[in-house]
């Protein structure tokens, strides 16, 4: 190799080693761009219902046995099929044994009440004859005496009534015991004439079903009311619970019917029941923990629901329960102390947003702050400050808070 050659070669790798050195240097102390953050806009909206399955079944059912103590079946006021309203008589009870009795004892007033009515008459003739012993007296008294008046109203007033005064008394007081008798046994006939002839009437409105045998065997129900209302029921897990309140309006879906009606809650059990009743030895963390099983026992509430109107006894159905409040993704909250914000979107503007939330189960719940339709900034980074632009460049995409 020729020695110019050689230093042209030495001279290229030696620029090179230059060129390199300067690019890497450029490179080091130039400013890097920025990659441009992308932002996600939630629109708050309720939340979805919770969803329960259940069963149509027959509200009430109401039966009636005889009590051979109230006597016999004497009129059945109903018959097999026919609807009823509650209060309305369905059969007639006839108790030939106190009606005797009831009889014997308005004997023995008609003899109370005779006894009493001689007894007035005894005191009529006592008061009588003690009137006519003053008269007498009088009769026999001077018809001129020097002491004048004065000394007849003394001799009048000296008369001894004591013995017509007690044989008075007597009577009297015969009388009054004689009344205080006919007022207690009147007091027995009416209460016994109640269960002499008493009626039974329905509890509930409804559709009577009879059992004839049931009219002499005290062990069967003669007489049966099926309501004609209707009502569905499900259950709720323990982690559920929360979100059902008795009172609250809901949505029933028929299966059958492929159509939904309105319905309120009207019963939820504070007791668990079903399997669902034992203990559970690790509560899971989370919902889809608790619905991967993983060995632990989930109790499950009794929830009733009234629709408006009746359904067939046995159809399937859905119940739908609108939950409350808003959920967010905790990518948007921000804390200022303890103090919690979201940055709402509001035309190309971040506005920051104090909220207060409130943990209900598994999820924390927006107690205040914000609204239906509101625009939640996702995932705000540090470049977001409470009036800071967002352009539409910067905008991802836009989704539902409940999606």
């Amino acid at each position: 190799m020729s020695k110019t050659l050689k230093w042209s070669m030495i001279s290229v790798m030696v620029l090179g080693a230059i060129a390199v050195i300067v690019l890497g240097f450029l490179k080091l102390h130039s400013p890097e761009k920025k990659e441009e953050h992308h932002y996600t806009i939630m629109e708050l909206t309720e939340q979805e219902p919770l969803v329960l399955d259940g069963n149509i079944e027959t509200a009430k059912e109401q039966s009636y046995h005889v009590n051979p103590q109230k006597g016999q079946v004497a009129q059945v006021k109903v018959t097999d099929g026919q609807e009823v309203e509650a209060g309305d008589v369905l059969f007639e009870y006839d108790n030939e044994t106190l009606s005797d009795e009831v009889a014997d004892l308005n004997r023995q007033v008609s003899r109370l009440v005779a006894e009493r009515d001689r007894l007035y008459q005894e005191l009529e003739t006592q008061k009588n004859r003690k009137a006519q012993a003053k008269q007498e007296l009088e009769k026999e008294l001077p018809a001129q005496n020097q002491q004048g008046a004065t000394n007849q109203t003394t001799h009048v007033g000296a008369m001894d009534t004591t013995a017509f005064d007690q044989a008075i008394e007597g009577t009297q007081k015969a009388i009054r015991d004689m009344n205080n008798n006919i007022e207690d046994v009147n007091t027995k006939i009416e209460r016994l004439s109640k269960k002499t002839s008493s009626s039974v009437t329905a509890d509930i409105a409804g559709t009577i079903s009879i059992n004839p045998e049931g009219k002499t065997n005290v062990q069967l129900a003669f007489i049966k009311i099926t309501s004609k209302d209707s009502e569905a029921k499900t259950t709720v897990s323990e982690y559920d619970y929360e979100s059902v309140e008795k009172g609250a309006s809901v949505t029933i879906y028929v299966k059958a019917q492929d159509r939904e009606i309105k319905g309120t809650i009207s019963f939820v059990s504070t007791d668990p029941s079903g399997s669902g009743a034992n203990p559970v030895p690790a509560l899971p963390t989370s919902p889809s923990a608790a619905s991967s099983g993983g060995g632990h026992s989930v109790a499950r509430y009794d929830v009733i629901v009234k629709p408006e109107i009746s359904l067939p006894n046995g159809f399937t159905v859905q119940v739908k329960i609108p939950q409350k409040g808003l959920v967010l993704t905790e990518q948007a909250i921000q804390k200022d102390g303890e103090q919690e914000y979201v940055y709402l979107y509001d035309n190309g503007v971040a506005k920051r947003k104090n909220i207060k939330r409130v943990k209900k189960g598994f999820q924390w719940i927006v107690q205040e702050g914000l609204s239906i339709g509101d625009k939640v900034i996702a995932n705000p980074d540090s470049d977001i400050t409470d009036g800071a632009a967002v352009s539409s460049t910067q905008l991802e995409e836009s989704v539902k808070s409940h999606d």
